[in-house]
């Protein structure tokens, strides 16, 4: 080490001319550099970033990249990089070949929409042969699966240096959507539905893509009607007139109306007018003894015929020929002795049919027209009729006296007046009576159970 000086000296035509150079030597320590080996790297694609500087062999450190240490695992990055090592008296390169693996030339492909029903396949697309393996989240290894329920599907593949690649697909299973309606149709109109002319009733279908690439179906129930028909009968009195759906009709005849409607089929109304003369109705009625009888609000007592006129406003009048009946059972009475003479003894009414009775009761407890008494007393009979009036007789009978029977031994029937017939006279009444008159001979010539007038003596000469 030191200084070296070295002279020039040079000559020429006109004279000499000297330089001179100074070097300065200084001799260094460190020796020789190692950038290490060269090495080929393989990686998969990631998401990542690494150092080269990390898969250097053998090598000093302190030496600089190109084009640069940091790379990201993507397949574009793949080449070579070069680690460069060096001092003042020597310098070594390094040469790292990078291969970063693409991923495979393969894409997922299949339908993510599928109708109800329907399968569908996913398959993978492109260049498999540098595949190593592959398996699908369904457990397949083959390379398409068929699907046709609704989910994920996903599929790996290893290649390379134990690369994997994978991708996914969500398929979506839509159901068909149906839509269905009804509507009324009535006969010789059209309808329009969904681009068609329908002229009957029936049922219609029809089926379009929806946005889901599944068809809907939309289906139309037509009810095909008849409009209505309806009749009316009315009828006027005379001199009266009527407003008929805005129409005033004062004639006898037919009329035509037609009621359209917006929901519903038109209603074709006939209208038939007929003349009405004024009602006559007849009505008859029944009123007890001593009572009125009520009818539209009048009474009437006595019984007989009656005309009664009633006005009505959405009517003709109305005449009623009512008949009153006044019931009475004037010889209404209770027959049977007026002494009881006998152990026993009927009293029965008389006057009034049983058939024409609702109830008849006595006092005695005995039901009907007829009892039997077997003392004296005051007998009562209480009766409903059918027309529901109540009548009420009684009947004393008292108790029995000797009686005085008068026998005549003689009459004259002449005329005159005076003992015309035979006939026995009593004091009270006779229960049992018969008798019979013979001639001299012995031969009966009267029977009679009736004391009164038994025999006029006629048509018998004086003597017999």
């Amino acid at each position: 080490p030191g200084e070296r000086r070295i002279s020039v000296i040079g000559y020429y035509n006109f004279g000499e001319r000297t330089d001179t150079a100074i070097a300065r030597i200084d001799v260094r320590g460190g020796g020789v550099v190692q950038a290490g080996e060269d090495r080929s790297l393989e990686f998969c694609p990631a998401d990542r970033t690494i150092d080269l500087e990390n898969y250097l062999l053998n090598a000093d450190s302190g030496g600089d990249w190109l084009p640069n240490s940091m790379i990201e695992l993507d397949p574009t990055n793949s080449g070579d990089y070069l680690y460069i090592v060096s001092n003042s008296c020597s310098a070594d390169t390094a040469r790292l070949e990078v291969f970063i693996w693409p991923g495979p030339d393969v894409s997922l492909e299949g339908p993510d929409q599928l109708c109800a029903g329907e399968q569908g396949i996913l398959s993978l697309e492109g260049d498999i042969d540098p595949v190593d393996s592959l398996v699908w989240n369904t457990g397949s290894i083959d390379s398409s699966i068929v699907v046709d329920q609704s989910g994920w599907y996903s599929v790996q593949i290893w290649y390379g240096e134990d690369c994997r690649w994978s991708d996914s697909l969500f398929v979506e299973v839509n159901d068909e959507l149906a839509f269905s309606d009804s509507s009324l149709l009535c006969v010789g109109d059209t309808l329009l539905w969904r681009g068609q002319t329908i002229t009957q009733g029936g049922i219609y279908e029809e089926r379009s893509s929806g946005g889901t690439g599944c068809d809907t179906l939309f289906t139309l129930d037509v009810e095909e009607r008849m409009g209505v028909e309806i009749t009316e009968d009315i009828a006027l009195c005379e001199g009266e007139s009527r407003t008929i759906y805005g129409v005033e009709i004062d004639t006898v005849g037919e009329y035509r109306f037609t009621l359209s409607s917006a929901m519903a089929c038109d209603t074709q109304v006939v209208v038939r007018v007929e003349r009405r003369e004024a009602i006559s109705l007849e009505v008859e009625g029944t009123v007890c003894a001593g009572e009125v009888f009520d009818f539209r609000g009048e009474a009437y007592g006595l019984g007989g015929p009656y005309e009664i006129v009633s006005e009505v406003e959405d009517g003709c009048d109305t005449v009623w020929q009512l008949w009153v009946y006044e019931e009475q059972y004037e010889e209404l009475a209770i027959q049977g002795p007026e002494r009881l003479c006998a152990p026993r003894a009927d009293l029965e009414v008389v006057g009034i049919p049983d058939a024409e009775l609702n109830s008849s009761s006595w006092n005695t407890g005995a039901m009907g027209l007829r009892t039997t008494i077997d003392e004296p007393g005051v007998y009562r009979w209480e009766g409903e009729s059918q027309n529901g009036c109540v009548y009420i007789v009684e009947r004393e009978v008292a108790e029995c006296s000797i009686c005085e029977i008068a026998i005549p031994n003689v009459f004259s029937p002449n005329g005159d007046g005076i003992n015309d017939v035979f006939e026995i006279s009593s004091s009270c009444e006779l229960i049992d009576f018969r008798a019979q008159i013979f001639d001299r001979w012995g031969n009966q010539i009267i029977e009679s159970a009736q004391s009164d007038a038994i025999w006029n003596g006629r048509d018998y000469q004086p003597g017999v």
